[in-house]
């Protein structure tokens, strides 16, 4: 089984921040990318409570930890922040999964 190590993640605010500026982006109505290209993949989750309750919030983080975790080479290389936009918390599993993967494709 794939682990999710420290390393893979984006943990501090400085390391968020630094991406609001000289980062590429794609989005949906229902997700953001960003990134930044570097040598490391790692990954960052946004869902703010707009976007639904704790359990639905976790859920979201949830999904998205796991794609990255089985397949990280879908990401685009260096440090990744996928950001929940608030229509996201209406759907199901398979669709939030299915919203991830069409804005990984572009």
């Amino acid at each position: 089984m794939h682990r999710f190590p420290k390393t893979a993640r984006l943990l501090k605010q400085a390391e968020f921040d630094g991406l609001k500026s000289g980062s590429r982006s794609k989005g949906s109505r229902f997700l953001v990318l960003r990134w930044k290209s570097k040598e490391k993949r790692r990954l960052g989750v946004v869902v703010s409570k707009k976007v639904g309750k704790a359990h639905k919030r976790n859920l979201i983080k949830r999904i998205i930890r796991e794609e990255f975790r089985l397949h990280p080479d879908c990401f685009p290389a260096g440090d990744v922040v996928v950001i929940a936009r608030p229509p996201l918390g209406l759907l199901q599993r398979e669709d939030i999964l299915g919203c991830l993967r069409e804005c990984l494709k572009k």
